[in-house]
């Protein structure tokens, strides 16, 4: 809280928000929650690990459900709409009541939030989500002789827990329980798994912290043709004698102290916290040069002063950006390009006006999102600042010094507030196709193209199918088309337009017009020349 109170002042003259880490129950206060909350609501996890009382005494987090109670009335009486509650499943000792404890505690906290809510303002309904992960035994704790609970387990216990979660209206999360499996073989393993590791490489296995990049069958090839076991490092539980392959290392609590706690997790007796409470005799503190000590009010300390200067006018302004995204930065999505936008306004110290509200945000506003993989050279973004001195040019140097490669901006103007938005002036998008180019290479004779164009544009209707996600819509983009040309060469001019809030991706167009695949037309290079206005 101290913290939070010295630094709020230059962080909410910066707004910069501040968000927390999953909390431990009891280290959440109003005062704490009334800093955050002076810039925006960020979200609040708290981590209850166990749904009921005897497991969490099991843990060692003997906190009693009154004080998550009281800790979440506080965070809903404080204007938070939503709270995210960790548990951990695959517990020692854990029983089928322990499951069921998850969702009942979960529900009673909602209920909490609504009791708190019918005193205040109407507002959304208090909103409690459950976030469930399969417990990892990791070295150097009182659990690292303990068995892990296998995939099998762990989807049966969130099946469970999803279908009491549906019922009650609760939101549910839960983490794969292969990749579990995974992280519990590499969080105890031994140099073993180095053959193993090299072999799933070699295998094609890459980003498998991303479920849907997750590919388990590859990893079951690697341990089986390395005759490793993964059973080995999670199902078993270790004798209290055994060599584990981190022994040689020493992080200061010794293993006769860990399997003293080990057996009183067991026997349900909690272990108190020697920064508040009696000496444990861990085996890290010396008590000489080594020795617990916590920073109390009046403590010196260091705090960040705000140096920002008082910025010259006062009245508002917009300032309109062209810029180009080329080379590596056509693949940020449309989100990854505001997000590098933004922290490029910040780095050259522009004045950005932020929106009102618990959550306000930089305004910005940008022409229509660019398909990720294409290149364009008149890309555009309005920003509103907060009275500015600097020329148009001076903008223009200072953004792209800071800029990543690929996103340069090339014209800044002043213009008045009252002129329409960006989205509402755009009328068309103009895009040059080299169509010998890239990976496909199309070898179609330049007549046929010609025939191709000639055809397309004779149509009266030309249906796509647009795919997002799982959904999918039939349009006609006909009254899109604007211009097509085939100069003679192996390359295209296309001009789209935007009617009506609806556009098409210009790979859309190409798989249509040189009947491609979706997958063909998106390896074709498309530059995207202009933005008409």
């Amino acid at each position: 809280e101290e913290l939070l109170t010295g630094l709020m002042p230059c962080l909410q003259a910066e707004r910069i928000g501040v968000s927390l880490p999953s909390l431990r129950v009891g280290t959440l206060d109003a005062a704490l929650a009334n800093q955050i909350k002076k810039v925006r609501k960020t979200g609040f996890t708290l981590a209850p690990e166990a749904g009921s009382t005897r497991l969490r005494k099991v843990v060692n987090k003997c906190i009693e459900e009154e004080e998550l109670i009281k800790a979440a009335e506080d965070i809903f009486t404080l204007g938070w709409h939503s709270l995210k509650l960790y548990f951990m499943i695959g517990l020692p000792t854990e029983t089928d009541e322990d499951i069921k404890a998850i969702t009942r505690l979960a529900k009673d906290v909602r209920d909490a939030g609504k009791r708190v809510r019918e005193g205040l303002p109407k507002g959304r309904s208090p909103r409690v989500n459950v976030s469930v992960s399969t417990f990892i035994p990791k070295p150097f704790t009182p659990f690292q002789w303990e068995p892990q609970a296998g995939p099998g387990s762990s989807r049966s216990k969130q099946a469970r827990l999803k279908t009491e979660a549906r019922r009650l209206k609760l939101g549910f999360k839960w983490q794969d329980p292969l990749m579990s499996l995974l992280e519990g073989v590499f969080s105890r393993g031994d140099r073993t798994l180095a053959d193993v590791i090299l072999r799933a490489y070699k295998k094609g296995c890459r980003f498998d912290g991303w479920t849907e990049l997750l590919r388990f069958d590859l990893w079951e090839e690697a341990f089986a043709e390395a005759g490793v076991s993964m059973e080995f490092y999670t199902a078993r539980r270790r004798r209290k004698d055994e060599t584990f392959p981190w022994d040689h290392l020493d992080p200061g609590v010794t293993k006769e102290f860990l399997y003293k706690e080990y057996e009183r997790s067991l026997g349900l007796e909690s272990t108190p916290d020697c920064s508040r409470d009696e000496c444990t005799d861990c085996g890290v503190c010396d008590h000489e040069v080594i020795k617990n000590r916590l920073s109390g009010p009046g403590d010196e300390g260091v705090l960040i002063k705000n140096k920002r200067k008082p910025y010259v006018g006062s009245e508002p302004l917009r300032a309109r950006l062209s810029f180009a995204k080329t080379g590596k930065m056509k693949y940020l999505s449309h989100l990854e390009l505001i997000r590098a936008m933004t922290r490029a306004i910040r780095r050259a110290g522009m004045p950005v006006v932020y929106s009102q509200g618990h959550h306000p945000l930089p305004r910005l506003a940008f022409s229509q999102p660019l398909p990720v993989g294409i290149e364009s050279l008149d890309e555009r973004m309005d920003v509103e600042l907060e009275g500015y001195s600097q020329a148009p040019e001076r903008i223009a140097n200072g953004l792209n010094t800071v800029l990543p490669g690929g996103l340069k901006v090339s014209n800044v103007r002043f213009i008045p507030l009252k002129l329409p938005s960006l989205s509402a002036i755009i009328k068309a998008q103009k895009f040059l196709i080299p169509l010998n180019d890239g990976p496909l290479g199309l070898n179609i004779d330049s007549k046929r193209i010609d025939g191709f164009v000639r055809d397309f544009l004779m149509m009266d209707s030309i249906i796509v199918r647009i795919e997002r996600g799982d959904k999918s819509r039939d349009i006609d983009i006909r009254p899109l088309l604007d211009e097509i040309t085939h100069p003679g060469d192996y390359t295209l001019n296309l001009t789209l337009k935007c009617v009506n809030g609806t556009s098409v991706r210009p790979d859309s167009v190409l798989a249509r017009l040189l009947n491609l695949t979706k997958e063909e037309a998106s390896l074709i290079p498309i530059l995207k020349t202009r933005t008409v206005v």
